[in-house]
């Protein structure tokens, strides 16, 4: 993971600037604050050295290929797909103090707080802490873990991410914004049942803050809400009857944690991909059956070289739904049975059949011409070949008899590493449309595509019979 945490800061800053460091000074000026799709946002923790984290927020600006995707474990962990492509125009990222900053009841703080994440027992608390000790700290956030991975920070009740505004011109600069005051914002409950985020709260989905309605001010001038002890127990303003009348806090209405990333039909099925509350998931419809196969199933993205294959998680009757959007816009499904694929069906022309000799002239006239007997050079190529997604014929599989200029669509593109030719020679590509470097194999059965050459393994794009 070390080394994926040094690409991603080299790929998103170049070189990163610690979270803990403030904004410069910046002139007196009144920025305005703009509500965005929070569905097209990520807020995450990312490792950096043996026990610290920095703060990442990445945009999906387009769907043309997806930058991250969450993965479905308790430590909601993400993969940064944007390391894998150039993401220029396709993901937006902020990765320092001059690209976020907290806002809060119409407020700028970004020159009296600093954003940093807190590694505590069992999460990581994302937390802003003032300049001034006489305002208090305030939780913005947490993880679910404390996993050295990628981690998804989720923001806590009543907070979401705007976007500064300056004279209605939009900047690059996002706000953790809340529409409470800090007084009141510093007094709401935490997630956490437990009264010290020290206590290593449960890494459960966050709840619905509880108003309460105690007429009194709290008695300890320690807040217990500060995820990090302070030093000054005059952290927090003092306690007035006025911080009790809290309002519920409540994400902006209108932002949207859900969207439409692909859609495909065919005269068989239809599929839908999407995300809902950040989750990545998908619908398969059986449109002969009339049935719904796949209903929000968790589903996990890749990005190959021609687009971003879907799958779902975990297969259903046995059968994976692999759907293949292809940057051009070109895009396939294929679905995979036990390790075989069932659909699309086998090519009607898996077995050639020899073409008939011409019917002879109807003329009394025997014709010595051996025109009408099809010459040998003229019968067609015939071979079969077998790949395995893994070494000894193990793992997914797919039998041709024809040309495939493209293996995605199947689901084996750069994923061969065992090879049975039962007949013909053939010629393993490392491009589609049987471009790249190219291996030529007669009949055998070839194990491991490691032992026959290295460089061919996990790399077969294209296959074709040559003879």
């Amino acid at each position: 993971m070390q080394t994926t945490t040094k690409q991603l800061f080299s790929v998103l800053a170049g070189l990163v600037v610690s979270t803990s460091v403030a904004i410069a000074p910046l002139l007196a000026v009144t920025f305005d604050k703009k509500e965005i799709d929070q569905s097209q946002y990520i807020v995450m923790a990312v490792p950096r050295g043996q026990t610290a984290y920095n703060l990442i927020i990445v945009q999906q600006i387009n769907n043309r290929r997806l930058c991250w995707v969450e993965n479905q474990d308790a430590a909601q962990t993400v993969q940064p797909l944007l390391l894998n492509f150039d993401f220029t125009g396709i993901c937006g990222r902020s990765t320092d103090s001059n690209g976020y900053s907290m806002r809060a009841a119409d407020q700028d703080y970004g020159l009296k707080y600093t954003l940093r994440l807190v590694p505590l027992d069992r999460y990581v608390a994302l937390v802003a802490t003032p300049s001034d000790r006489r305002l208090p700290e305030v939780e913005i956030g947490r993880t679910a873990s404390t996993v050295r991975d990628y981690m998804k920070v989720t923001l806590n009740p009543g907070w979401r991410l705007t976007r500064r505004m300056l004279n209605g011109r939009e900047l690059p600069h996002l706000y953790f914004t809340h529409d409470a005051d800090l007084a009141t914002i510093a007094g709401a409950p935490l997630p956490s049942p437990t009264p010290t985020p020290i206590a290593s709260p449960p890494p459960s989905p966050i709840p619905s803050p509880m108003p309460t309605a105690t007429p009194t001010p709290l008695p300890s001038p320690t807040p217990t809400v500060r995820p990090t002890p302070s030093p000054s127990p005059t952290v927090r303003p003092t306690p007035s009857p006025t911080p009790t009348v809290r309002p519920t806090p409540s994400p902006s209405p209108g932002t949207s944690l859900s969207g439409t990333l692909r859609t495909y039909q065919d005269a068989n099925y239809a599929v839908r991909v999407f995300r809902e509350q950040g989750r990545l998931l998908m619908n398969v419809f059986d449109k002969k059956a009339g049935r719904q196969i796949l209903n929000s199933a968790p589903a996990r993205a890749t990005n190959v070289n021609v687009g971003v294959l879907y799958t779902n998680v975990t297969p259903v009757a046995g059968q994976e739904f692999r759907f293949t959007a292809q940057a051009d816009g070109v895009n396939s499904l294929t679905v995979v049975k036990d390790g075989k694929i069932v659909y699309p069906p086998p090519s009607p022309q898996a077995v050639p059949t020899p073409s008939p000799s011409p019917m002879p002239s109807p003329s009394p006239m025997p014709s010595p011409s051996p025109s009408p007997t099809p010459s040998p050079s003229a019968a067609p190529k015939t071979g079969s070949i077998t790949l395995f997604e893994h070494a000894d014929q193990k793992g997914m599989q797919a039998t041709f008899v024809e040309n495939v200029a493209t293996l995605v669509p199947i689901g084996l593109n750069d994923r061969v590493s065992s090879v049975v030719i039962t007949s013909g020679t053939w010629q393993l590509c490392t491009d589609a449309d049987y471009k790249g470097r190219c291996l030529t194999l007669g009949p055998g059965v070839y194990n491991n595509l490691v032992t026959v050459d290295r460089s061919f393994n996990d790399q077969i794009s294209s296959i074709r019979l040559v003879e």
